[in-house]
């Protein structure tokens, strides 16, 4: 982004008076897929922040390149429950698996 702010939505510093909504309005314009590094030991080097509704929608459509079963933690050592030898979750799985556990926890809300 040029001449863009420097600060990262992920900052919590960003949002302490409010959502700054002028700053979206600017990644959406000029980076809407924006890639974050984290520098924090305990986590992943970066992270990808998506700014565009269209985007993110894209995303979600597509399965077979984004999928949750790969991890869903920014994390390094953050564990799913299968790796642990638990049960898998409807937010840790993918495909059918995901369209077999929905309708369980679908009628709650």
């Amino acid at each position: 982004m040029t001449g863009a702010p420097t600060m990262s939505p992920l900052d919590q510093d960003l949002y302490l008076d409010g959502v700054p909504l002028e700053y979206f309005e600017r990644l959406r314009s000029e980076s809407p897929c924006l890639r974050v590094e984290l520098n924090h030991p305990a986590q992943i080097d970066c992270a990808w922040v998506l700014t565009r509704y269209e985007d993110a929608l894209a995303i979600q459509r597509d399965a077979d390149t984004f999928r949750s079963s790969s991890g869903i933690s920014i994390n390094k050592f953050s564990f799913s429950a299968q790796q642990k030898g638990g049960k898998p979750t409807l937010i840790t799985t993918d495909g059918a698996d995901h369209r077999r556990l929905r309708p369980v926890l679908g009628a709650t809300f």
